[in-house]
């Protein structure tokens, strides 16, 4: 991993890693941390019932079945506990898109190995973390919200290990705002898969019209014609 990704990596994740060090039990205290991680998942859980905006303080205390002096005692307010699971899931899929195009022989594959390789490692990321990924969806529009702005920094990554992989593959840089697109596109169409469970078949067609609309949308060119060189 290059040191400019590594450095996107960590962004998602500093702020986070801040404003939870006060009062937050040390790494030898398994109880703490396990009272910590039971708060981070029923907040969690708590956004997939309700939705993202329905968070309150009380519904994860009701989830966690913990009072709130202990809840206090590891967050400072339901923000910074929403600041923790959007990071930890937005870290994941950068983590796992740089894995994936390491992994990949690029240069041989051209245009269809990077289709297959956004499509599938977004899929699976999103089908590992469920229904917070359409909750988070659905809260994007807010550009103000700490999920906004850990989707635009995921954007933002993706994009430089995109761009990474083709010039490590000898080719000319994609045009940002091309790259941006795809993610889009592929966000929207995969997101109603996370929500509730689909079957097989389901899953395959949603795959297969991503794998269409993006074969379409570069009219079956190869992608590296669309550089900025």
């Amino acid at each position: 991993m290059t040191q400019a990704i590594a450095r996107e990596i960590d962004e998602l994740d500093v702020q986070s890693a801040n404003k939870r060090k006060r009062g937050r039990p040390t790494k030898q205290d398994s109880q703490g941390l396990a009272l910590e991680d039971l708060i981070i998942k029923a907040a969690k859980q708590v956004c997939c019932d309700y939705g993202v905006h329905a968070l309150t303080v009380e519904l994860i205390l009701q989830k966690a079945g913990i009072s709130r002096p202990t809840f206090y005692k590891f967050f400072k307010n339901k923000e910074v506990v929403l600041e923790v699971i959007s990071q930890r899931a937005h870290q994941e899929l950068v983590a796992a898109m740089q894995v994936t195009m390491l992994q990949s022989d690029l240069p041989c594959k051209g245009s269809t190995s990077i289709v297959d390789i956004v499509i599938d490692t977004y899929l699976e990321w999103g089908l590992a973390q469920g229904p917070i990924v359409s909750r988070f969806y659905q809260a994007i529009t807010d550009e103000t919200s700490i999920i906004a702005q850990h989707r635009q920094k995921t954007g933002e990554a993706l994009v430089n290990i995109f761009q990474e992989a083709n010039i490590n593959a000898g080719l000319p840089k994609f045009d940002p705002l091309l790259l941006t697109s795809l993610i889009n596109l592929i966000e929207f169409l995969g997101n109603p898969l996370f929500a509730k469970r689909h079957s097989r078949a389901e899953f395959k067609r949603v795959r297969n019209i991503m794998r269409m609309v993006l074969e379409k949308l570069l009219m079956g060119r190869d992608i590296t014609q669309y550089n900025i060189e």
